[in-house]
């Protein structure tokens, strides 16, 4: 599968109208099986208010729910996030801003593609 294919499973077009609090996450190193290599991808979380969950956007894809795995206000927060038929992801945002992300493919067999990167609140 094509690096960038991995990766789109994050991405969609704008913040949802209704977003309660967000963060632009910038990624400049994603690693393969074959090594890493700087990266120049962005992706926007937001919580959607209209729909009470979070919201993974950019600009290739369209809109993926994340599943929040820690109770909110954890100081650590993570996300599933799975399109039906494609890849799964694990999305990871520490309190210094730091983030990773983790794109699993469905064949087992395939090393996972990962991005590592920051996260700044995003001003409303």
């Amino acid at each position: 599968m094509r690096q960038s294919a991995l990766i789109s499973l994050f991405f969609v077009a704008a913040l949802p109208a209704q977003a309660e609090e967000g963060y632009l996450c910038r990624f400049d190193v994603t690693c393969t099986a074959g090594g890493c290599a700087p990266a120049e991808a962005e992706i926007e979380i937001a919580r959607s208010a209209e729909a009470g969950a979070w919201i993974f956007l950019s600009s290739e894809a369209e809109g993926i729910e994340g599943l929040a795995l820690m109770p909110a206000g954890a100081d650590v927060q993570s996300f599933a996030l799975h399109a039906p038929g494609t890849e799964s992801a694990l999305f990871t945002l520490y309190p210094d801003g730091r983030a990773i992300y983790s794109v699993h493919a469905t064949d087992p067999a395939t090393a996972p593609t990962q991005g590592f990167g920051a996260c700044e609140r995003a001003s409303g």
